[in-house]
């Protein structure tokens, strides 16, 4: 049975950011049909609803980053990190230090570490595969040693609560957690208690709630249900013994 924790990093910053693409759309949609006091409650009732898919799509879309690295004994072989179909590829060197040999391509220089957590799964085979979820569009870099000590880290900590060297660690990532499940039915039920308000009181100001929230409910499912597709295939490849390709 694999066993998976799930630890999710907020800033400040990417949650206010999502707070204002919510008001930008709530300005838009509903201040010129806003009609004190009857519709104050359907129209807080849409800025909260939409909310949390704009700060989820803000965190979890935009800036995940894949890495896959190796592990045979004490020694870690191969490092690639993925970000929209490319792939930055490490190797260790004689010093144990790991050396990107494209890291130009990706235009980074330096990751800091309060930028980003790590997400484990665990298997008893023998690859690695961990996942980094960047929370900054844009990054100041200088070097790339922050990546480096925080996988180095990572795997003298679990290598230090195992008794064999050889194992994997397989990602679910947010969208197949129990915590996206969740809260995809939390966003339905809302749903559907706007829906009934708008037919029940032939409401305007609550149409844009209702377009633009099953597009992004959409969106969140659509990404659960191939993100579960790629976590069993993953899994049934592994238990198969099979070659891993990414």
């Amino acid at each position: 049975m694999i066993k998976y924790n799930l630890s999710i990093l907020f800033r400040y910053r990417m949650f206010f950011h999502g707070l204002i693409y919510t008001l930008i759309i709530f300005i838009i949609f509903e201040l010129s049909i806003i009609k004190f006091p009857n519709e104050v409650l359907e129209i807080c009732l849409v800025f909260i609803w939409l909310s949390p898919f704009i700060i989820l799509n803000k965190v979890y879309s935009w800036y995940s980053l894949k890495v896959l690295f190796c592990i045979d004994e004490e020694e870690i072989q191969i490092i690639t990190i993925e970000k929209k179909k490319k792939w930055l590829i490490g190797k260790q060197n004689k010093d144990k230090k790991v050396v990107f040999d494209n890291l130009e391509s990706f235009g980074y220089k330096n990751v800091p570490n309060k930028f980003w957590e790590v997400f484990f799964n665990l298997n008893q085979k023998r690859h690695v595969r961990v996942s980094f979820y960047l929370l900054d569009k844009e990054v100041e870099m200088d070097n790339i040693n922050a990546i480096k000590e925080e996988i180095l880290k990572a795997v003298a900590n679990y290598n230090a609560k195992v008794k064999t060297k050889k194992e994997i660690f397989i990602i679910k990532s947010f969208y197949s957690s129990n915590l996206a499940k969740l809260l995809i039915i939390i966003l339905l039920i809302s749903y559907a208690v706007v829906l009934i308000l708008a037919i029940m009181q032939k409401s305007m100001s609550l149409v844009p709630g209702l377009i633009i929230g099953p597009l992004l409910l959409f969106q969140m499912i659509s990404k659960r249900i191939g993100d579960n597709r790629e976590y069993k295939d993953l899994k049934a490849r592994l238990d198969n013994h099979t070659p891993v390709s990414f």
